[in-house]
């Protein structure tokens, strides 16, 4: 094999397809999250919830979101499902965590946020396990 062909390139259109598949899926989880805070927002304008009625929605549908997001980068990977979803959620935790401190929630270096970012990544872990363990089995030729 040479040692510059594309078979044996680690840069070939491979990577790039594979390195470019979780992009999509924090799309999806913003949106979806997007989604639900109109419909929260809504609710709690026409019929007054108590506050923390509201955070604690918000906090399943984040769990719940982070989740699917996860079990479909789970289910794209090829291998190393679990790494796929943390990677997924912990952008999308990281950058909820940023947009709490730009909003004034809280300091960015708190306990409150690291335990969000470490719930994320083992939330996401998860759902990549699932994910890449729910796939159809492929047969192999050995």
């Amino acid at each position: 094999m040479e040692p510059y062909s594309r078979k044996s390139s680690v840069f070939g259109p491979q990577t790039a397809r594979r390195s470019a598949s979780g992009m999509p899926l924090i799309v999806f989880e913003f949106v979806v999250t997007f989604l639900a805070v109109l419909v929260l927002a809504v609710i709690y304008k026409l019929a007054p919830l108590p506050l923390g009625a509201v955070r604690s929605t918000m906090f399943v549908v984040s769990i719940a979101v982070m989740f699917a997001a996860s079990f479909l980068a789970g289910r794209k990977a090829h291998s190393g499902g679990w790494l796929a979803g943390a990677v997924v959620t912990g952008i999308y935790g990281l950058v909820m965590v940023v947009l709490g401190w730009l909003t004034g929630a809280s300091p960015i270096l708190s306990v409150k946020w690291i335990l969000t970012l470490i719930t994320a990544l083992l939330i996401g872990a998860m759902g990549g396990i699932v994910g890449l363990n729910t796939k159809p089995k492929r047969r192999r030729r050995y």
